[in-house]
């Protein structure tokens, strides 16, 4: 790509993380807002199994044990394809990731308790950003740029897009149904893991002068 893309791309990601660094402050500490409560509780009216359904996958997908088995899985995608280019935008990627633990402590935001949503479990630890979330932008990200650059078949490209927009979207809203975290704490973790992945490929292509998809 142009050196502009390139500009344009780590712009992107300096933003996303921004955004991300400015929500976290606001929602730092024992901060409880009113907009997180009004959404919280419009999502946990949808009962039933299938939001249940949809809870669980979403748990298994954004756990520690399911984001090295999603990373190992592009890992081996991206060797397949262009060998130790594509792997190392991989490899930053998760490297990313493990920085992405750490925020949690920084900002030592509060998860929803019983006073005000639904609990469905006993969620640890403090909420911001939502780590399940962010596993998930970083998975779906990665494999998007991964077809994009790769694939010269429109329908492919948009497929997979689709698809990885909608996993992250029900991984977030899960979050959110089972009372894990505040939507803020889902936007956080979309937005932290959308530039970090934007971030990964402008480093990992940069020898190439092709950094986005």
């Amino acid at each position: 790509m142009t050196l502009g893309s390139r500009h344009i791309q780590l712009a992107a990601a300096f933003v996303a993380i921004m955004v991300a660094t400015v929500t976290g402050i606001w929602s730092a500490g024992a901060n409880v807002h009113e907009i997180d409560i009004d959404i919280s509780r419009r999502v946990q009216q949808w009962q039933g199994s299938v939001p249940s359904f949809m809870q669980r996958l979403a748990d298994a997908c954004g756990d520690t044990p399911g984001a090295i088995l999603g990373f190992a899985i592009l890992g081996v995608i991206a060797w397949r394809w262009n060998g130790p280019t594509d792997v190392r935008f991989v490899v930053i990627t998760a490297g990313f990731r493990i920085v992405g633990m750490l925020l949690k402590g920084i900002f030592n935001s509060p998860r929803p308790t019983d006073d005000f949503v639904q609990l469905l479990g006993v969620y640890e630890n403090t909420g911001y950003p939502s780590g399940h979330s962010m596993t998930a932008a970083m998975l779906s990200g990665t494999l998007v740029v991964l077809v994009w650059r790769r694939s010269s078949h429109a329908a492919i490209r948009w497929s997979v897009l689709v698809l990885a927009l909608v996993f992250t979207l029900i991984v977030g809203w899960s979050r959110i149904w089972a009372g894990a975290h505040w939507p803020t704490d889902v936007l956080g973790g979309w937005m932290y893991g959308t530039g970090f992945v934007l971030l990964a490929a402008w480093i990992a292509f940069a020898r190439r002068g092709n950094s986005s998809p």
